[in-house]
């Protein structure tokens, strides 16, 4: 899990949360795959990812974890972080200036949800 600090998020420790996969097992909640989804995204977008880009990434990794930790603190369903990465994208785009494009979102939550598939 990426070491972010940040007030809220540390209340809950993100850790313990198991993200509920389709087939019904759970996984240990890990918001690295969602950083590498975004670097992809942005790889795929302008082929390089600049130091400013991998800031910008986990800040938005940050709100995404921020927003996770308030309102769970068990369970959370594939669906419920792949609402909460498109949602923290769309609200964002000053911050998200290199993911501007809806098919690129909708790019980035289906690599996320491929990643967090096959995973063990």
């Amino acid at each position: 899990m990426m070491k972010i600090t940040d007030e809220k998020a540390e209340d809950v420790n993100l850790s313990t949360i198991k993200v509920v996969k389709r087939d019904g097992r759970l996984v240990t909640f890990d918001d690295q795959k969602i950083y590498d989804a975004l670097i992809k995204a942005e790889q795929k977008i302008h082929d390089q990812v600049t130091p400013l880009t991998h800031q910008k990434v986990q800040s938005i990794v940050a709100d995404v974890n921020r927003e996770i930790a308030e309102r769970f603190t068990n369970n959370v369903k594939i669906y419920e972080i792949q609402n909460i990465v498109e949602h923290t994208l769309l609200s964002n785009k000053p911050k998200n200036t290199f993911i501007t494009e809806p098919n690129v979102i909708l790019s980035v939550v289906k690599r996320l949800i491929l990643m967090y598939l096959s995973a063990n």
